[in-house]
């Protein structure tokens, strides 16, 4: 759960927002989470915590994007 008025509501947002309006972005985000699946296919854990890097990156693009 967060918060819907919180830092990470918005980020999600962001995210989401970012991905349906950048197709670039959203096929390297695609392609990441595939390649992550394959590697880590009985570790949810690390997949997770791996995927976290792409994300990062794709939420620095879309701050970016947004100013």
């Amino acid at each position: 759960m967060v918060d819907v008025n919180g830092r990470q509501w918005e980020e999600y947002l962001r995210f989401r927002d970012f991905l349906r309006t950048h197709r670039e972005a959203r096929q390297v985000y695609v392609l990441e989470k595939e390649r992550l699946a394959e590697c880590y296919t009985n570790d949810r854990e690390a997949y997770t915590a791996t995927k976290e890097t792409i994300v990062r990156k794709l939420l620095t693009e879309a701050k970016q994007a947004a100013t």
